[in-house]
């Protein structure tokens, strides 16, 4: 039956793989759009503070023009006409170009919370990584235990026959695309190139049986 269940299992760590490049390729894109989308807000910015800066300049010039209206009563009439005119295009200017840095500014705080919408998505998904695994508890007299997101315990059972009740276990971490070995009692020496094997073959149910194997090889060497 265990034959049977290898290329489901196989299968298993297709899909995952499949899974794990497909993320990778969208948080790639998403992050590739939004340096884009930051190169041209930082460009939009720029070119408005200019405007801005040129538009605090006119105002300067405006005030001295103020100042030269005292000195210069005979065209006093024509220059506020003209100042009055200068001004209100000026603050127009002025109003659409704070305007359209506040429109900048709620489109950057949503497209923050777009990224981080996905990153929670993306959380929520890793922590499925291994749900078919479940099939093979009843088979292999094993339960798995998450200790928290992708911190996945394995423990054994009918290992020692003199102590059918005695957990053996081990823990496997799949925060990263390689699996990692946090913790094995009672401790395999060749858990470390089992692990290795696993990584580089991505067959979780072989790696299963074969640390089951080598608790009962271990029960064994006692005797």
């Amino acid at each position: 039956m265990m034959k049977d269940l290898k290329p489901a299992c196989l299968a298993l760590m297709q899909r995952m793989d499949a899974w794990v490049l497909a993320k990778k390729k969208d948080l790639y894109e998403a992050r590739t759009l939004y340096i884009k989308d930051v190169k041209e807000l930082a460009a939009r910015r720029e070119e408005l503070l200019k405007q801005l800066e040129s538009v605090r300049n006119a105002e300067t010039e405006l005030s001295q023009t103020r100042e030269r209206q005292d000195r210069e009563q005979e065209e006093m009439e024509a220059v506020i006409s003209e100042l009055a005119q200068t001004k209100s295009a000026r603050k127009a200017e002025l109003d659409k170009l704070l305007s359209r840095i506040d429109s900048l500014s709620l489109e950057i705080a949503a497209k923050r919370r777009a990224l981080e919408e996905k990153r929670r998505e993306r959380e929520i998904a890793t922590q499925s990584l291994l749900p078919d695994l479940q099939v093979y508890q009843h088979l292999l007299a094993f339960d798995i235990v998450n200790q928290k997101p992708n911190l996945h315990r394995f423990v054994f059972t009918n290992i020692d026959q003199s102590s059918p009740r005695t957990e053996h276990w081990f823990e496997l971490d799949s925060t990263n695309r390689a699996f990692r070995l946090t913790a094995c009692k009672p401790s395999i020496p060749k858990a470390d190139v089992m692990v290795e094997w696993l990584n580089s073959s991505r067959d979780l149910y072989s790696f299963i049986k074969a640390m089951r194997r080598a608790f009962v090889e271990h029960v064994n060497s006692r005797f």
